[in-house]
């Protein structure tokens, strides 16, 4: 049998890496958010939740489109990385 973490430790297994994940992450295409946005026909200013948001890269960029914006992460170095980008780019997200 394999020996498998807790999930509280799995869940903030990038914390510790969190500025690097930020840096060395890609984002997204803005064409994805173009094509959630018409296939589920939301509107400008949908309310969307980005579940387990890491460093914001997709909470970032659907609330500067508008969005009203929910991200819930459980790391707290990668939620204070969201927190400070949201706010350098002046984007209000809901943590």
């Amino acid at each position: 049998m394999t020996n498998v973490a807790p999930a509280a430790v799995r869940a903030r297994a990038f914390d510790a890496w969190a500025d690097e994940y930020e840096r060395y992450r890609p984002g997204y295409p803005p064409a994805l958010f173009d094509l959630i946005a018409d296939r589920l026909e939301l509107p400008a200013d949908a309310a969307v939740v980005d579940l387990g948001a890491g460093t914001g890269k997709v909470a970032r960029t659907v609330a500067a489109r508008g969005w009203q914006t929910t991200a819930v992460e459980p790391g707290e170095a990668m939620l204070a990385v969201l927190r400070e980008r949201a706010a350098s780019e002046g984007l209000e997200i809901e943590t």
